[in-house]
C-alpha cells in the first residue's frame, strides 16, 4: 500500500503511473456497464440563424457622416460592411451595459514585472 497523497506534496512517478493505468482502464469500466447506468447522450444545440439586419436610426447617422466624410473612398459595398460593423458594436456596448458589476468586482488582468536581467 502506498501512503495517501497529501495535499501540497510532489506527485510521485509511483502516483502518476496509478493514475495514467486507471485513465487507461476507464472506458472499459464504463462499457462494463449496463446501459440504463450510462449518462444520457449530451445534446448538440441546433444553430440558430441570425435575426435580419436592420439599422437603427443612430447607425444610420453615422453612416450619413462617414459617407459625407469618407464618401470619396468608399464603394457602396464597403459602406454597407461598416453600417453592419457599426451596428454590431453598438449591440456589443448594450449588451456590456447590462452587466451589472458590484464594487467588489475586479478587473480580468494579470501583471507580469518585466525585471532586467531575468529569464
Amino acid at each position: 500500500m502506498s501512503a495517501p497523497h497529501v495535499p501540497g506534496t510532489a506527485p510521485t512517478r509511483r502516483r502518476f503511473a496509478k493514475t495514467l493505468a486507471a485513465a487507461a482502464g476507464a472506458p472499459i469500466l464504463a462499457r462494463a456497464l449496463p446501459l440504463g447506468a450510462q449518462a444520457a447522450p449530451i445534446q448538440v444545440p441546433t444553430h440558430t440563424p441570425t435575426p435580419t439586419y436592420e439599422p437603427t436610426p443612430f447607425i444610420h447617422s453615422l453612416a450619413e457622416a462617414m459617407q459625407a466624410k469618407f464618401g470619396k473612398h468608399l464603394e457602396p459595398g464597403q459602406l454597407e460592411a461598416a453600417k453592419r460593423s457599426l451596428e454590431r458594436i453598438v449591440r456589443n456596448g448594450e449588451r456590456m451595459r447590462q452587466v451589472r458589476l458590484v464594487n467588489a468586482d475586479e478587473p480580468d488582468v494579470v501583471f507580469f514585472a518585466a525585471v532586467a536581467g531575468a529569464k
